[in-house]
């Protein structure tokens, strides 16, 4: 019996050993994969300010690079899609355990516990926790929050990559493939600092809602009564006692929408009503719509903003802090830094020059400066600078083209690629 107990207790070890150290391995790279991997990259050396936390909303609207900018601290985005409340209190103290920023800021809305212990585990809702749970090594804290959210017949297959994803047995040489995400994504705005945005804006049947919902708006048209509810102001009660025990400034955001919180205001009012009582700092941005200048041409659909509007969202919260936190800037310059919206605020000074002559590129536009930057190995942006006399409503009726070589400049080395032109205001 006691040989069998011994074994029994050795090959446990042994699985626990080889899941902590091969279940990196077998993490199906997405958004949040790159985004925890640079984060990871970067933790030990880099004094961070603000963190932000949350969903896609948050990872939609909050561009790290504009808070540097204006506050001169280092800023970082770990929102993941999907994200619920539970999740983000996982995902917070497990960051605060690498790095002490100055100040946390943590989206809330409505959904934000939005599944029950018995659902499957293929539910959209659970499958998107088990993509941000991944990114975490295997112990004790995380068994505990994913045994709280799964049924126990799915915790080993919740908590194990290596099992999960067995498709990826395959690629297990390919050691450091988290890498390699961004290659492909032709998005020139997913940021290495967690920030992604889109020039994509919002369609017809979203237009329709924002006209019938005055752009989200404080005009009631749902009477349902919604409440937050006694799981979800206990959590925001844990991140609050967290954020307290590590000497951390944390406020609580609700972010911009169209449909979201127009269709839940009788639980944005309550959750307003219980954040006061607790004496949380929460702002909700939706009341701020004017002040933060959103147009519908600042969403990409009806939950979630483009570039655009994070670039209004992100200049106007960076606002509120400085005028409500005393945080002092510390910040230097990092590979965080090598993203559009950094080169286009520094007008383009940081990038490298081709071309500072005007001329004229064709009878629409005239191009007053060219330059581009390495965004990651062999990934490169080019910035065009129009002059203001140019027809900007033609742009889309062109494309840009390159052409490289490859070894010795002749016509069998040439090689032609083209991409779509996107205007920034």
């Amino acid at each position: 019996m006691k040989k069998l107990l011994s074994k029994i207790f050795f090959l446990s070890i042994l699985t626990i050993v080889i899941l902590r150290l091969g279940e990196h391995l077998f993490i199906k790279e997405d958004r949040f994969n790159f985004t925890n991997y640079n984060f990871n990259r970067i933790a030990d050396s880099t004094d961070f300010g603000i963190i932000f936390f949350g969903s896609s909303k948050s990872y939609c609207s909050y561009n790290p690079t504009i808070f540097k900018q204006n506050l001169g601290l280092n800023s970082y985005n770990l929102a993941g899609q999907g994200q619920v409340l539970e999740v983000t209190n996982f995902v917070f103290g497990e960051t605060l355990k690498k790095t002490k920023p100055k100040l946390v800021v943590v989206d809330l809305s409505y959904g934000m516990i939005e599944f029950n212990k018995v659902n499957s585990i293929a539910e959209k809702a659970k499958s998107f926790q088990l993509k941000i749970f991944d990114n975490y090594k295997l112990s004790f804290n995380k068994l505990k929050y994913i045994y709280n959210i799964y049924d126990k017949k799915d915790i080993f297959f919740a908590s194990s990559p290596m099992i999960r994803n067995h498709d990826k047995w395959i690629n297990v040489n390919k050691k450091f493939y988290k890498k390699e995400f961004i290659r492909g994504k032709n998005n020139m705005f997913l940021s290495n600092n967690g920030y992604i945005g889109t020039m994509h804006k919002i369609n017809q049947s979203g237009l329709k809602i924002a006209e019938k919902m005055n752009l989200g708006y404080n005009t009631l048209k749902n009477q349902r009564k919604l409440t937050i509810s006694d799981e979800e102001i206990e959590i925001i009660k844990n991140l609050a006692k967290e954020a307290n025990q590590r000497d951390v400034t944390i406020l609580f955001v609700t972010t911009p929408s169209i449909k979201g919180f127009i269709n839940h205001l009788s639980f944005y009012n309550d959750l307003e009503i219980i954040m006061k009582e607790l004496q949380y700092d929460y702002i909700n941005l939706n009341k701020y719509f004017d002040e933060i200048g959103l147009e519908t041409s600042d969403f990409k659909d009806v939950q979630h903003m483009n570039y655009s509007g994070g670039f209004k969202t992100s200049q106007f919260l960076s606002k509120y802090i400085a005028k409500n936190y005393d945080l002092k800037p510390k910040a230097f310059s990092n590979d965080l830094d090598n993203n559009i919206t950094y080169h286009l605020l520094t007008n383009m000074k940081n990038t490298k020059e081709l071309l500072t002559s005007k001329f004229n590129f064709n009878d629409s536009f005239i191009i007053d400066q060219i330059g581009y930057f390495e965004e990651a190995d062999n990934i490169y942006s080019f910035i065009f600078k129009l002059n203001k006399s140019s027809d900007i409503d033609l742009i889309d009726g062109f494309r840009g083209y390159i052409r490289y070589y490859n070894g010795e400049i002749n016509d069998k080395n040439k090689l032609v690629e083209g991409f779509p032109l996107k205007l920034i205001d």
